[in-house]
């Protein structure tokens, strides 16, 4: 499994941790947050029809897909402040980088007295990630160093320290035009499926070339950042810049950023692309054996400069540039892109579940919070098992109970696996997923095609293979 965050220290804002009290100032009641800790109780019913209480609530929970609807039917009955404060995040994790500035500029210019030092801090790193997103890495640098200057006590020294790294990667990035792309805007680039090693681990791979040599790509929708080996990055004469950055995976770890002068991926065309460079070994010969074949990723920054990406597995093609097919050729669940790695919501028994979706991941599972809400279910019906993991930072083995049948609606279309584990949580008391687990490749290896549209944000899917309905 290949899952990477762009920063430790960005953890805490994008799991959703908005301080209860700095909501507390917006909302209309200063009571109604007692909800926070009993949104699976009926908070709804408790909140009533308080719009900014509800905000508050999703935001607390990490509930991008219920903020995203309160937003789109309520907003006139939002406050001010909620509005700005909900826009900003929404605007961050749907590839709207521009609106997001706007929203985090007007957020901390006039509802400042609303927010503590705390929320004050990850708005500006946010801010500094959404610039640069921009083309704006000048600027981007600017903000974070102006924060890190700051004599807060919200800025603490391991603050500090991030925003001083974030400032100087964006100076060293702001020397190039970064992703600048030529050529038609409608383009193909041909994949295959590949089966590394025989061990049963499948990725999508891309035929590109990177400064002109021909190099292979993992195509990883769980990667919130792209990457190469240090090999790749000397080999390939990449240009190495004066920036360490912080990256997770399996563990956490520090790397380098490295610019490829031109990457071609089939009938696409960047120049200056940065990577990060990120050593893959774990120490693990078997892990080792998978992870060594894997020279580049291309992550989901590059995804979001290509648009909606069709990604046909008969022909092994992916399309970009298009559109989505009307709702009679495509099933559409929404998406969005928190930590920079793309979730989706699809229906269990009629409930909505949000699940990360990583094509790095050969399989599907449920993490914490799915045992944690239906604990007595699993320790009835699940056997109990381990399960091997490696990645960036090592490798790691967690506990399981693989349920013998799972099935999820998926844009109207019912998808079964005939065995899906639950990685059990060491302290259930203290879990905090936010998605009820992972939608590997092998979800997508249902359809004989998908779309992963990075404007609408939404993931299409297309007819379900009849040797696929139930793996």
């Amino acid at each position: 499994m290949v899952r990477w965050l762009i920063m430790a220290t960005l953890a805490a804002l994008a799991a959703g941790t908005v301080a209860a009290g700095v909501v507390h100032k917006a909302a209309a009641g200063a009571g109604t947050f007692a909800c926070v800790t009993a949104a699976e109780e009926g908070c709804e019913d408790a909140v009533g029809e308080n719009a900014d209480s509800l905000a508050g609530v999703y935001i607390n929970m990490s509930d991008w897909f219920s903020l995203r609807r309160l937003v789109e039917g309520r907003r006139d009955d939002l406050s001010p402040f909620m509005a700005c404060f909900s826009d900003a995040l929404l605007c961050s994790w749907s590839n709207r980088p521009e609106e997001a500035c706007d929203a985090i500029g007007r957020l901390l210019s006039e509802y400042c007295a609303y927010i503590d030092g705390v929320n004050r801090v990850a708005m500006t790193m946010l801010l500094a990630m959404n610039l640069e997103k921009s083309g704006r890495c000048a600027d981007a640098a600017a903000v974070a160093g102006n924060m890190a200057g700051v004599s807060d006590g919200a800025v603490t020294e391991d603050y500090a320290a991030e925003l001083r790294r974030m400032e100087a990667r964006y100076r060293e990035l702001a020397r190039y035009d970064l992703y600048a792309r030529s050529g038609r805007a409608e383009a193909e680039m041909p994949f295959r499926v590949a089966d590394v090693r025989d061990g049963g681990v499948r990725m999508i791979e891309i035929d590109g070339r990177l400064n002109g040599r021909r190099i292979g790509c993992l195509f990883d929708t769980g990667a919130g950042v792209n990457v190469v080996t240090p090999r790749v990055a000397e080999e390939y004469g990449m240009d190495m810049l004066d920036a360490e950055v912080a990256a997770e995976g399996v563990d956490v770890g520090m790397g380098r950023i490295a610019v490829a002068r031109e990457l071609v991926l089939g009938g696409v065309r960047f120049r200056n692309v940065p990577f990060y460079v990120l050593d893959m070994s774990t120490g693990n010969e078997k892990a080792d054996a998978l992870l060594t074949t894997i020279d580049a990723v291309v992550g989901v920054p590059i995804m979001e400069r290509l648009g909606c990406i069709e990604i046909d597995f008969g022909r092994g093609r992916m399309k970009v540039g298009g559109t989505l097919p009307d709702a009679g050729a495509a099933g559409c669940v929404p998406m969005h892109a928190a930590d920079n790695v793309l979730h989706i919501e699809v229906e269990r028994s009629g409930a909505r579940m949000p699940f990360a979706l990583d094509t790095g991941s050969c399989s599907s599972h449920f993490d914490g919070r799915y045992y944690v809400e239906n604990r007595d279910f699993v320790d009835i019906a699940a056997r109990r098992d381990t399960v091997s993991l490696a990645g960036f930072g090592g490798t790691a083995t967690v506990a399981a109970a693989v349920l013998p049948r799972a099935c999820f609606d998926v844009g109207g279309r019912r998808c079964c696996f005939r065995r899906m584990a639950v990685y059990l949580p060491k302290d259930a008391a203290g879990d905090a997923d936010v998605d009820y687990g992972v939608f590997g490749i092998d979800l997508l290896l249902r359809f004989d095609r998908v779309w992963i549209d990075m404007k609408s944000m939404r993931l299409g899917v297309g007819t379900l293979l009849p040797e696929a309905s139930e793996i």
